[in-house]
């Protein structure tokens, strides 16, 4: 039984995805950061919804829930890049560039 459902847990990026979102709900948004960047490393496995696109806005909007608005714009602006559906990086952008002026 252990041996199968050892064999059933998803990738790295996976894990790491659902770990960072942990932090982040507890407002450990820098943890999450660090946590999702790991993710970012490891490879896309092909039943996994955790493109390179979401992960990079998630950077960006811990970076911003913490109070760094250059970093979080800096990943914003690279998630972006690589998405098609980009409303709400678009409106994290916005508000980041009325607030701080950056």
């Amino acid at each position: 039984m252990r041996w199968q459902w050892y064999r059933m847990q998803p990738g790295r990026r996976a894990l790491c995805f659902a770990k960072g979102l942990q932090y982040y709900r507890m407002k450990r948004f820098m943890d999450a950061a660090t946590i999702w960047i790991e993710s970012l490393a490891s490879p896309r496995c092909d039943d996994t919804p955790y493109t390179d696109g979401l992960i990079l806005s998630n950077i960006g909007m811990a970076y911003s829930s913490a109070g760094w608005y250059a970093q979080a714009r800096q990943y914003l602006e690279r998630a972006r890049v690589v998405t098609d559906d980009s409303a709400h990086i678009e409106a994290e952008l916005r508000w980041i560039a009325s607030r701080t002026g950056l």
